[in-house]
């Protein structure tokens, strides 16, 4: 039985926002050219009314030293208050 070539392939999955809206709408990973990559998107309505969505990518494993730019959400997820003003 041959190996399964998945070079030019890759999956997508609706994302849980975790009741946070800013959070991207989809996430993936491909491998393009041999390297793999994740992604998130954003869905997007043009001024013509056309739907679409905005996708960042990075290649996977590249930052192995710091967090990962795509974490799972966990479901008490606040961000920290910096207001610059002092209490």
């Amino acid at each position: 039985m041959s190996e399964y070539d998945n070079n030019m392939t890759g999956v997508m999955f609706q994302n849980n926002k975790g009741g946070n809206e800013s959070r991207p709408d989809i996430r993936g990973e491909c491998t393009i050219d041999g390297k793999d990559y994740a992604f998130i998107g954003w869905h997007r309505v043009s001024k013509k009314g056309n739907n679409y969505y905005s996708l960042k990518f990075e290649v996977a494993g590249e930052k192995k030293d710091a967090a990962p730019l795509f974490p799972e959400p966990q479901e008490n997820d606040q961000p920290a208050l910096d207001d610059g003003i002092p209490h």
